[in-house]
């Protein structure tokens, strides 16, 4: 008997995806206006002024942070194309439900962790922990895109 429910959840992981892609993004801007007083350029926040500026009048750790913390935002949402993907077609494959909500699950976790990783490791051997669990996060994704095609080829 499975601890995991006999329906399939797992189409739920993808708007719990992105708003974990969206909280490095939340966190960058807070940090940002606390080490500005407020201050943010809403009108073009990616202009190379805007980040000129940012670079003289805030601290350099927090800087930092706030880089790595947009970095971590901006990979979440490079990969939730592959994340979704998988979903999709191990849904459309029909893999068992305790499968996918274990995938769906599994992934989840892992880019919890890796979104605390690359905001927290600052340098250092220690930054290999994030790539080793990116690379996990890869790998559950392209098993459950394996899985699936392997069921669709099977079933013909």
């Amino acid at each position: 008997m499975s601890f995991l429910p006999a329906q399939n959840y797992s189409l739920f992981a993808l708007p719990a995806y992105y708003i974990l892609s969206l909280y490095p993004h939340v966190y960058a801007l807070n940090l940002i206006r606390a080490a500005t007083n407020g201050q943010w350029d809403n009108a073009n926040p990616r202009s190379t002024l805007w980040d000129e500026t940012m670079k003289r009048i805030v601290p350099k750790e927090t800087y930092a942070c706030f880089e790595r913390a947009e970095g971590a935002h901006k990979n979440g949402m490079e990969n939730f194309p592959l994340f979704a993907t998988a979903l999709v077609l191990g849904t459309v494959a029909e893999l068992p439900s305790q499968t996918m909500n274990a995938f769906a699950g599994m992934f989840l976790i892992v880019r919890a962790l890796y979104t605390a990783a690359y905001i927290n490791i600052k340098r250092g051997k220690i930054s290999l922990v994030r790539t080793a669990l990116f690379g996990l996060g890869m790998g559950l994704c392209i098993s459950s895109i394996g899985m699936a095609a392997n069921k669709v080829m099977l079933s013909d």
